[in-house]
């Protein structure tokens, strides 16, 4: 019975560890596709023999430098859940503050607990 239950907590955080990381890829997929589909649509149009709106051109060049910015949010959003996660009381901005500059030293096991509840506490 004991060995099951071990079982299904190891299984439970496969299942979960692998939900992150395909709603990770969604969010990357979705990203893509937000800021690629005015050029989608501007090329199918220029294919088939149309000529683009000029807003759609406008849009594509407006939205597609800003998938980087957009990746830049999916790539640190995985260490502010887990900030957030582990502290509970973190607004979503001072997690995404300590996840750009303090998130080794809150999540490293090592690092003095004190540092922790000082960095929270903030």
């Amino acid at each position: 019975s004991v060995v099951n239950h071990a079982a299904d907590r190891s299984v439970n955080g496969v299942q979960q560890r692998v939900a992150e990381v395909a709603r990770q890829a969604y969010w990357y997929i979705g990203i893509y596709v937000a800021t690629h589909m005015f050029g989608f649509l501007a090329y199918n149009l220029y294919m088939n023999g149309i000529d683009p709106p000029f807003v759609s051109i406008w849009l594509y060049i407006i939205s597609w430098p800003l998938q980087g910015f957009a990746n830049f949010f999916v790539f640190i959003r995985p260490r502010v859940v887990v900030l957030r996660n582990r502290f509970p009381s973190l607004s979503r901005t001072r997690a995404m503050y300590l996840a750009l500059f303090r998130y080794d030293g809150m999540v490293d096991p090592a690092s003095a607990s004190s540092r922790v509840e000082s960095e929270t506490s903030k």
